[in-house]
């Protein structure tokens, strides 16, 4: 048995975004574009980052509402041939999004986010590991780190989170020696 992992295979795909999308889009970045001049006016530009981070987080998430159908789709080609997947997302009302929809779709799976209480998620993690539910949707400070989801060899990332070693942990979930 093999002691070294093999290279990650990473995919990145253009996702087409509906005018409504787009129109959102539009009026979000105008409105970080606002407040980042406004935090310039300032001497030294000393105003609060929540003027600025509050209108970017805002751009971050309109841009992963307009991935969730693509996701979704994604997910659901995968799953006909996989046995499972896990999806990761940054933001909660984006991760109950996708499984709704995934839902929908007949593929019951689970959902971990914050909100979710600590004594259910080691039974969310066993149903999946042991096959039960096909998809395991999560945000990445509920499901990132210390989870065991090896049974899934696909990883979605709706979003990108602030780190770079945040994603590395995401797709280490999946990720273990001799799998």
């Amino acid at each position: 048995m093999s002691k070294e992992l093999p290279p990650r295979r990473r995919e990145f795909k253009t996702v087409p975004v509906c005018p409504l999308q787009q129109q959102r889009y539009n009026i979000a970045l105008k409105d970080l574009a606002r407040a980042y001049t406004s935090s310039q006016g300032d001497i030294g530009g000393s105003r609060d980052s929540e003027d600025i981070l509050t209108p970017f987080n805002k751009l971050r998430q309109i841009s992963s509402f307009a991935k969730v159908d693509v996701a979704v789709s994604m997910a659901n080609t995968i799953l006909a041939e996989e046995s499972s997947i896990v999806i990761f997302t940054s933001f909660v009302e984006v991760a109950k999004q996708i499984h709704r929809k995934l839902e929908d779709m007949d593929w019951a799976g689970e959902l971990l986010t914050g909100e979710t209480v600590a004594k259910k998620r080691q039974a969310m993690v066993d149903n999946f590991q042991s096959g039960l539910s096909p998809a395991f949707v999560c945000t990445y400070g509920a499901g990132g780190v210390g989870l065991t989801l090896t049974a899934a060899c696909t990883v979605i990332l709706v979003d990108r989170p602030w780190t770079p070693g945040d994603v590395n942990q995401a797709e280490d979930r999946v990720r273990r020696i001799g799998q």
